[in-house]
């Protein structure tokens, strides 16, 4: 026996990682660390994907089936999620973005199969919801590379889940839902464009495309973590502290309750005097946004193109960590 489901229509006993968004019935992959997790009874499942996913480089999904995962390839969107020989009792299938790239990965549907297959309700695991916005560190570019003196980046070398963002919030058992485009600023981006820029996407529920989010779940805290492509063009400090505090007050604006903390300093640290004085005016009247500065990656530390390994991100994520203990 075979039944099929999109997401869409079984989003009541499905949890979803990240940002969730549809396009009609389809299911947005769009930011790394989005996905779904799915309980089931079958003794085969697979999944489906749009065939519209079109980029030079690869995307790369992290499966788990039962806790068991592996790393899969989508190239073109005409591949599948193929698990076989399952026992027809309760199984659990987690699928979750772990690269970055400008074009979503649309989940099209599942398939199930065996005697009596059904799809069961999913109790939502997590402690509460966060938020991570930013770039390439908060994406894990490079986060794979351990030899600091290549210049070279594939898909493969990123994964979101072994970033600063991705071990904070499994420390703490929270849903990840990142926010981060490569290479993209807060004033203007590291080619010195102004498209697309830290403070236009924030907003996007899909990347790339008009769905808007509609922020009614306010994470229990949001990192930010951006300049560093400013300090890359060379903007002016004169011109980045108005921006910073533009979208500090948009974010407020946004999520009323959540509190907000600027990780600054993995790469640069050339705007820490103008974010900690912009911070220090708004806790005039909120006090629940906050600083937190750490220190430059080393040569150990540092994967592709001067990012931050998955050493500079463990690190990373340690001192985070004890900051959010002491706050939350």
């Amino acid at each position: 026996m075979l039944v099929k489901y999109n997401l869409k229509e079984i989003e009541e006993n499905v949890v979803f990682l990240g940002r969730k968004a549809f396009n009609n019935v389809y299911l947005a992959l769009s930011w790394s660390g989005t996905g779904f997790i799915v309980k089931f009874k079958a003794s085969r499942i697979t999944v489906d994907f749009s065939d519209t996913y079109n980029e030079k480089d690869p995307a790369y999904i992290l499966v788990e089936i039962d806790g068991f995962k592996y790393k899969q390839t989508i190239q073109s969107g005409r591949e599948k999620i193929i698990i076989e020989d399952l026992s027809e009792e309760e199984h659990e299938l987690k699928v979750t973005r772990i690269s970055e790239s400008a074009c979503p990965i649309y989940v099209s549907k599942i398939n199930l199969f065996g005697k009596n297959p059904k799809v069961l309700k999913k109790e939502n695991p997590f402690n509460f919801n966060v938020e991570f916005v930013g770039d390439s560190m908060t994406n894990g570019y490079g986060n794979l590379v351990v030899d600091y003196s290549t210049s070279e980046f594939y898909t493969s070398e990123q994964d979101i889940t072994k970033t600063y963002a991705g071990l904070t919030a499994k420390h703490f058992n929270a849903n990840l839902s990142a926010v981060a485009v490569s290479g993209q600023g807060i004033y203007k981006n590291w080619d010195g464009g102004q498209l697309f820029r830290i403070t236009d996407f924030f907003n996007k529920a899909i990347r790339n495309t008009e769905v808007l989010w509609d922020f009614s779940n306010n994470p229990k805290f949001l990192v930010l973590n951006g300049g560093t492509n400013d300090e890359t063009f060379g903007v002016d400090n004169a011109d980045f502290k108005p921006a910073v505090k533009k979208f500090l007050l948009y974010i407020r604006e946004c999520y009323k309750n959540t509190k907000i903390i600027y990780f600054y300093g993995l790469m640069g640290n050339r705007y820490e005097k103008e974010i900690k004085e912009v911070i220090s005016e708004l806790n005039v009247f909120d006090k629940n946004i906050f600083f937190l500065k750490t220190s430059h990656i080393t040569q150990d530390e540092t994967g592709a193109n001067s990012h931050p390994n998955v050493l500079g991100h463990k690190r990373a994520a340690g001192e985070l960590i004890d900051f959010l203990e002491k706050i939350l």
